[in-house]
């Protein structure tokens, strides 16, 4: 809902793919239109004071204060039913935020489950606008971390998946499973 305070009311129907391309030409063979699912009425005020009011959140942010443009965001800490040794619940860190504040391109919605408070999804959240920024103006690229990660075509979990069912899985064997943590005591 993010994207409804950003169009000030308009909801549009959410959309994964933007548009389905011919992988051999590039020719486009579908693209998919806006279409609006709802519209809040506005009495006055109400969107341009949630707006203020999401901007004085993102001000409190060092990292989305900092930001070059300016972000209009919520967060949240929706408390878990489960509980940690001292009885304190768990919490979920949430962040619903647009930008540019002043005329929109992208909003999003986050939720780290056991993230704590809301205000520690802010770097993930200007990582995400950073990516968006790049893609647009065709400066994306992979990090070395990733890059490694991706020339390196086999795994563990690869290994143990071609291995024709030979090995003990520790999920199904908690004999092995103890034994590969060093815990031989039966």
């Amino acid at each position: 809902y993010a994207a409804t305070l950003a169009n000030n009311g308009v909801r549009y129907r959410t959309h994964f793919v933007k548009a389905i391309l011919d992988s051999n030409t590039g020719e486009v063979l579908q693209e998919t239109q806006p279409e609006v699912m709802d519209v809040i009425e506005d009495r006055g005020e109400t969107f341009d004071l949630v707006q203020q009011g999401m901007i004085g959140v993102s001000q409190t942010i060092p990292v989305l204060a900092s930001y070059p443009y300016t972000i209009a965001c919520k967060t949240g800490t929706p408390q878990r039913s489960e509980t940690y040794a001292s009885g304190k619940h768990y919490l979920n860190a949430m962040m619903i935020a647009y930008l540019p504040a002043d005329d929109p391109e992208i909003a999003i919605g986050i939720v780290v489950e056991y993230g704590g408070a809301g205000a520690r999804t802010g770097q993930l959240v200007a990582d995400i606008f950073n990516a968006y920024y790049a893609m647009k103006d065709g400066t994306l690229t992979v990090d070395d971390t990733v890059s490694d990660a991706l020339a390196q075509p086999e795994t563990a979990a690869d290994d143990a998946a071609t291995d024709n069912g030979t090995a003990t899985d520790p999920a199904v064997d908690p004999a092995a499973a103890a034994s590969a943590a060093g815990n031989t005591d039966e």
